[in-house]
């Protein structure tokens, strides 16, 4: 989305959107990065510099580890070791003999230059995990992207490090490699918006390690920025305002301020409950990608996980995992997070996220394969992998409190199913220790669990609305699709009605119901979504205390008045406008701008 105005006939002021991956506000002089392909000239090697060519690329690539190994004991005294081991994955594939081995075949075989061999091979693995919306495919990509760069830099003699970080501003561009975000300090480059990436890339992750605010996903953002423009990047909202004007400016300084101040106030919010003014207790969940996310989790102040994603088990494996590395992962986030609970959400693969010796070729064969096999349908089908993921929860609840939890239910059948299933394996486990009392759970994502709630509610223990999803799918719009994108709307009278059926239904049979997925963390819903009833909310770690802050704000009563007050309205704008004006004297004025 974008808009656009002219500010005293000078530079037009223009506000892009975005996803919003690392909170902050940032404000100074544009400073440019592209992060393009390094110019590799051709040519043909004498058999005579074969050899030298190939202890040219070992240096290579022994200074490249030696820049990497330096970059991650700077970001380990700096934001810790979970965040320095994001750059760990880099040193590995340093280290990969199926990185480095084509390419010394390649200079001996075909006599060419290390950097052409190099950038050809690793151009290669890139193209094939582009073209995907998938997030852990997406993180390898960084990967490969980023150590291309830096051994490209070192082959051609562009520099040493290649990457010269400005004394103060925002950076903008296309991409900001996960090195080059580990450099980030916010007393300097406050912030960065990019036109790729996700909320999971290894520099988003970076971002939020060093405090620095980040946008990603601005589409056309070089076309229209300039150097030297000045920018606002806007970490809360996920907007980049281009040459505000004035007053626009001014306000955006006070939000600044008002959220620096805020998070001064973090490490004592961190262990008070999400409690409402007259008392009404909201369990705060985390929402968790991939083991690397732990740490946050009660560093943040989350009372639970809410949704732990398990596809970072499949994805880029050569082989299935088997049930004791599975036990041994479900195990070590049961141990650290108990007393607490830790719903484990089976895995959800097909649509984008598909393992090769799963079906690799389910995309040449499905026209749309998010409305096609995917989620518990997909496990299902791979009964024996769904069979040994249950093994491995079973076993490792006995070390904490572990939940399952089922993705895209559509049917009471599949439920049936899938419990069916559930209770064969505990029977199996019998002499490995199980845990039979697991609750069992599902995700209300798609419309007709909604309008099945009633019968799903009483054969589970709670629900957890997957909001993200469940939007799309009831108003059949496509949030990355640009000419859709208008249409998806968490907050519209027909989002709101479907949520209060969910509701209503978990109420009848007494089982408790949550949500997860960005809804859960806009301030405009956080106020209805109480309101509506629901017991728990699951972010993201890092805004954990953004919705805190809302929750202890206000009162269930006022929650309750607005929820019912917005189900009378007749359009998402309409509802906004109302949140607005009831929350305006309550929140914090950086969360309503």
């Amino acid at each position: 989305m974008r808009t656009e105005s002219l500010v005293d006939g000078a530079r037009p002021s223009v506000t892009l959107s975005g996803i919003a991956v690392a909170p902050g506000i940032a404000i100074g002089p544009v400073h440019l990065v592209y992060t393009g392909d390094i110019v590799v000239p051709d040519a043909d090697l004498e058999p005579n510099q074969v050899d030298v060519e190939i202890e040219r690329f070992s240096r290579a690539l022994d200074r490249a580890r030696e820049h990497v190994s330096f970059l991650r004991a700077r970001v380990a005294e700096e934001a810790g070791e979970d965040a320095a081991g994001i750059l760990d994955a880099q040193l590995l594939f340093l280290e990969d003999d199926l990185v480095v081995s084509p390419v010394l075949d390649g200079i001996r075989s075909e006599r060419k230059p290390a950097a052409v061999v190099f950038r050809r091979h690793v151009g290669q693995l890139i193209q094939q995990l582009e073209g995907t919306e998938d997030s852990y495919r997406r993180e390898r990509v960084d990967v490969f992207s980023d150590i291309k760069r830096r051994v490209l830099r070192l082959l051609t003699e562009s520099s040493d490090d290649g990457f010269r970080l400005p004394v103060s501003g925002v950076l903008l561009g296309n991409d900001v490699a996960p090195s080059e975000a580990a450099l980030l300090d916010r007393a300097g480059i406050q912030g960065f918006a990019v036109e790729q990436g996700g909320m999971t890339s290894h520099s988003a992750i970076m971002a939020r390690a060093k405090g620095v605010a980040a946008v990603v996903g601005v589409k056309s953002l070089l076309r229209h920025a300039k150097a030297g423009d000045q920018a606002v990047v806007d970490g809360l909202a996920g907007t980049v305002v281009l040459n505000p004007p004035p007053a626009v400016l001014k306000g955006y300084e006070r939000r600044r301020d008002e959220y620096r101040a805020f998070e001064g106030s973090l490490s004592e919010l961190r262990d008070r409950p999400a409690t409402t003014t007259d008392g009404r207790r909201i369990e705060l969940g985390a929402n968790v990608e991939s083991p690397l996310d732990l740490a946050r989790v009660l560093e943040r102040g989350a009372d639970s996980i809410g949704l732990y994603r398990t596809e970072f088990f499949y994805l880029e494996r050569a082989r299935m995992p088997d049930e004791e590395e599975q036990y041994q992962a479900y195990r070590e986030v049961a141990e650290r997070m108990a007393p607490r609970p830790v719903i484990i959400r089976t895995m959800d693969l097909g649509g984008d996220k598909v393992a090769s010796y799963l079906g690799a070729d389910i995309h040449a064969r499905e026209t749309n394969p998010f409305l096609g096999w995917r989620g518990i349908r997909f496990s299902l089908e791979h009964r024996d992998a769904f069979r040994t993921q249950l093994k491995a929860i079973y076993r490792a609840a006995r070390h904490g409190q572990l939940k399952i939890m089922l993705p895209m239910v559509t049917s009471v059948e599949e439920l049936r199913a899938s419990r069916a299933l559930a209770a064969e394996v505990v029977s199996e486990l019998a002499g490995k220790d199980p845990d039979p009392k697991v609750e069992f759970g599902i995700m209300v994502e798609t419309p007709s669990a909604v309008f099945m709630a009633d019968v799903l509610a009483r054969e589970v223990d709670f629900f957890s609305v997957g909001s993200n999803d469940l939007i799309q799918y009831m108003m059949a719009a496509d949030r990355s699709n640009p000419k859709t994108a208008s249409l998806y709307q968490p907050l519209h009278p027909a989002i709101l009605r479907a949520l209060r059926i969910v509701v209503d239904a978990a109420r009848e049979e007494k089982i408790w119901v949550g949500v997860c997925g960005e809804m859960a963390a806009d301030p405009l819903s956080v106020p209805i979504l109480v309101g509506l009833g629901f017991d728990e909310l699951s972010v993201s770690p890092y805004l954990v205390p953004e919705v805190k802050t809302v929750v202890r704000s206000i009162s269930y009563a006022q929650a309750q008045a607005v929820a019912e007050a917005a189900l009378r309205l007749d359009s998402a704008a309409a509802v906004r406008a109302l949140v607005r004006s009831r929350m305006s004297n309550l929140l914090p004025k950086f969360m309503l701008p």
